[in-house]
């Protein structure tokens, strides 16, 4: 599939922010492989994430067992690259997580964008950034 969207969007409750993260990523990457897409750039304005999936972290760590899935399914047979970003070069996720905060569901998963993102995703495909306000 090229050229194709799809997102999904969780209200979590009574977890950090680094936790949130991680989820995220994590159910992205099992929904780009349900829908067999191979060739993924996850990217994410969580530094810590990144570097945590990347260096690896002790056993002991509260969340090394969802980064350790992380790195499994990051290891399948696919292309996956994860990359740190900053909130001004993500404005559609910014629009996401300002959508899912005032949502009253758990999980939502969306196959058109919805209204308001549509300007954003073009002007990403066409390199325009956007100052954070």
């Amino acid at each position: 599939m090229t050229g194709g969207w799809g997102a999904s969007m969780a209200t979590l409750k009574d977890v950090d922010i680094l936790e949130a993260e991680l989820i995220a990523i994590l159910e992205g990457l099992h929904i780009c492989w349900n829908l067999n897409l191979r060739n993924i750039k996850c990217m994410t304005d969580s530094t810590l994430a990144v570097n945590c999936i990347q260096q690896g972290v002790s056993n002991f760590h509260q969340l090394a067992t969802l980064i350790g899935q992380i790195t499994e399914i990051m290891s399948r047979d696919w292309a996956v690259s994860l990359h740190h970003t900053s909130r001004e070069g993500n404005p559609c996720a910014n629009f996401m997580a300002k959508m899912g905060a005032t949502s009253d569901l758990s999980l939502v998963n969306l196959t058109n964008p919805p209204g308001g993102l549509s300007l954003l995703l073009q002007a990403d495909t066409q390199g325009v950034c956007f100052p954070h306000v």
